[in-house]
């Protein structure tokens, strides 16, 4: 089964790494920077013997392609995608039965929802008009913004920052497009290289430590990622799952454990928060059976 990848960032690269491991899969990944590039092409040399290969015309233009050769016909491909300036060179990338995009908004960017959206938009004509058969979006449970209490897939979303407005546009861009998807609204992601006791490294307070945290771990993500590739396309067209941890302990419980375990001191706790939105990811359990490996949310 031929799968692309469209981000390969922090997320995106951990699960090209895992399909890497599954004979069933030919992965077309896509690239942005050359760090990223040498970070995929270091994957697949871990498994594969590779062979580099510059497309005609494209000499110093970056769109060159890694083929991993693997005893025949080269199986894994990398490939510098420049959205929404697509070429011809592109459209093996875009031949893919399942294209799975974990493109962030971009924080930093100024108009970050007009120009995220464009950028959707213009992934999903071209995935339209080169016959994707199933599009895997993810996106974030920030798109519930501060609602309190118990947060299903039925929960009225209420966005309140630039990038989850952006995730939100987007999620009916997919909505709206002919290509049946399924949009994963991920809780806040952790994992190696993201460990949750730096995150209040050096700050004087924690606020509303009452709140219960939402988080998942990046490799429940890649796996429940999996669950949805293996399914296929959904009987309805759309559908969307939450994709959290089962437990909530409080900000000050959690982040207490993962402080002392980073080594870290314990800022001060500031009351509040007891009635904050718990995600509720029932859903995706239920449906595609997946059951994550770090449910307890331990940080060592």
């Amino acid at each position: 089964m031929k799968i692309s990848l469209l981000g390969t960032g922090w997320l995106g690269s951990a699960l090209f790494a895992a399909l890497l491991k599954d004979e069933r899969y030919t992965l077309f990944a896509s690239y942005r920077s050359p760090a990223t590039r040498k970070k995929l092409r270091g994957l697949i040399n871990t498994s594969f013997d590779y062979q580099e290969t510059a497309r005609p015309g494209s000499a110093g233009s970056g769109n060159s392609v890694i083929e991993a050769m693997q005893a025949g016909p080269p199986r894994h491909r990398l490939f510098k995608i420049n959205v929404p300036d697509f070429t011809e060179h592109d459209l093996p990338f875009f031949s893919a039965k399942t294209m799975v995009i974990t493109l962030p908004p971009g924080r930093r960017r100024a108009n970050a929802e007009e120009l995220y959206t464009s950028e959707i938009a213009a992934i999903i004509q071209r995935a339209e008009k080169t016959g994707v058969g199933h599009l895997i979006y993810t996106s974030s449970t920030g798109v519930y913004g501060n609602i309190e209490g118990s947060v299903d897939e039925a929960t009225p979303t209420a966005p309140v920052t630039q990038s989850a407005k952006a995730v939100l546009a987007a999620e009916e861009l997919f909505r709206a497009g002919r290509i049946p998807a399924t949009i994963l609204r991920l809780a806040g992601l952790y994992g190696p290289g993201r460990h949750p006791g730096r995150w209040f490294a050096g700050k004087e307070q924690i606020a509303y430590s009452e709140a219960p945290v939402n988080l998942v771990h990046q490799q429940d993500v890649v796996s429940a990622i999996k669950k949805v590739m293996a399914a296929g396309p959904p009987p309805t067209g759309k559908q969307v799952f939450n994709v959290c941890a089962a437990t909530h302990p409080s900000k000050a419980t959690f982040y207490g454990r993962a402080i002392e375990a980073y080594g870290g001191a314990l800022p001060e706790l500031l009351a509040g928060g007891a009635n904050g939105k718990r995600i509720d990811s029932s859903k995706i359990r239920r449906q595609l059976r997946w059951q994550p490996a770090h449910d307890q949310l331990i940080v060592t």
